[in-house]
């Protein structure tokens, strides 16, 4: 089976690194690597527990290159609460490019480091917020997690399973209806 391949977009600072590293590898970055492109291969339970072979691709905040976009089953774009032009970048920039190069690709807006909502002196976007851009830009989903006490990685990675198993399903049985037969 080909591996479900889940490409991470948004701003430098977002957290795409960190989610990845914490869902792989299970532990917290304690500083902040500038990534330029990097694929980790690993599994997800999907439908019936199945394990499921799953590329996540890292990329860059500054730059991407639309070829990294190339066979993509769903994209994460992510943002970070606490940066108050997030939302507007997700719309200026991000999707535009998601749109533009792959029209058809289901995006998941992610809200990441949700636990620095706690903090009262820094003003952090709300869920409300995020669930209204969703709703806006006509994202599949809208999502929240935090690295610092794993809240939600889990749940994104399952969903990414579970909803692109069933989207290869009905694209399987919608192209064996289309076959054409000769006798």
């Amino acid at each position: 089976m080909l591996p479900i391949k889940c490409v991470t977009l948004g701003d430098g600072c977002a957290g795409k690194t960190s989610i990845l590293r914490f869902y792989t590898d299970k532990y917290l970055l304690e500083e902040y690597p500038p990534t330029i492109y990097e694929e980790y291969l690993t599994e997800c339970a999907g439908v019936d527990g199945v394990k499921l072979p799953l590329l996540l691709c890292d990329t860059a905040g500054l730059n991407t290159k639309p070829f990294d976009y190339g066979d993509t089953d769903i994209f994460l774009l992510c943002f970070s609460v606490e940066e108050t032009n997030a939302l507007e970048n997700l719309k200026r920039r991000w999707l535009p490019e998601i749109r533009h190069y792959c029209p058809n690709v289901p995006v998941i807006v992610i809200a990441t480091k949700i636990d620095l909502r706690e903090h009262t002196r820094i003003q952090c976007i709300t869920r409300d917020q995020g669930l209204a851009l969703a709703k806006e830009v006509n994202a599949l989903e809208y999502m929240e997690c935090s690295t610092h006490n794993g809240m939600g990685i889990q749940e994104i990675f399952e969903f990414v399973a579970s909803y692109t198993t069933k989207q290869r399903s009905n694209r399987d049985k919608n192209a064996s209806h289309t076959k054409c037969c000769l006798m």
